[in-house]
């Protein structure tokens, strides 16, 4: 599973060369060299899953207008949208030329904010805008399905993989159903 990303939280006009190429490094070139590197040990085995997990940000070019949301915030994923929407096409690419080998590959997008110790700059809208936020939970329960090796190909949101096959949320332990794909989040609360 490839959950690496940097992002340079600045509008794309403001963004230095080291540092978009940094955000390329990390985010575009680093997942594709580790599919390469992970597959000869997957073929000689026949089988084996990929998983990247993306971004809204790669699809979308700025969050919907909604009070307590300044316009600043969108323009600030422009670049980083831009660095992952590349990993989303080279997903689809990897699928088909891996796929004969018994090996799935998939790409998976929160459908929501996810607040994890990494989503400072996110906190305040989702604290602010409570219905764009995600559990955590709804992840792992999206990149276990997508690990299951019965998709393959798939450049999908967690919520939207789940419900695809009528799946429940459980908590992180895997004990407790929490819920279905449209469990809420909690603004409050946070992964570290």
């Amino acid at each position: 599973m490839n959950n690496a990303a940097y992002g340079i939280m600045k509008p794309l006009t403001a963004i230095e060369h080291n540092e978009l190429t940094f955000m390329f490094e990390l985010n575009v070139t680093a997942p594709v060299d580790l599919a390469w590197q992970c597959r000869p040990d997957m073929k000689t085995r026949g089988a084996g899953w990929i998983l990247n997990i993306g971004t809204g940000s790669a699809r979308v070019d700025e969050l919907p207008g909604r009070d307590g949301i300044p316009k600043e915030a969108s323009y600030s994923m422009g670049g980083y949208g831009t660095t992952k929407a590349a990993p989303d096409r080279a997903t689809l690419a990897l699928a088909r030329e891996l796929q004969e080998y018994g090996i799935f590959v998939n790409s998976m997008r929160p459908t929501a904010i996810v607040l994890t110790s990494g989503a400072d700059f996110t906190r305040m809208i989702a604290k602010t805008n409570p219905d764009m936020l995600e559990p955590v939970e709804v992840m792992d329960e999206g990149a276990l399905e997508l690990c299951t090796g019965r998709h393959v190909g798939r450049v999908i949101a967690s919520r939207e993989i789940i419900h695809y096959v009528a799946g429940k949320v459980h908590s992180l332990d895997g004990k407790t159903v929490l819920g279905d794909a449209f469990l809420l989040g909690d603004p409050k609360g946070t992964t570290d």
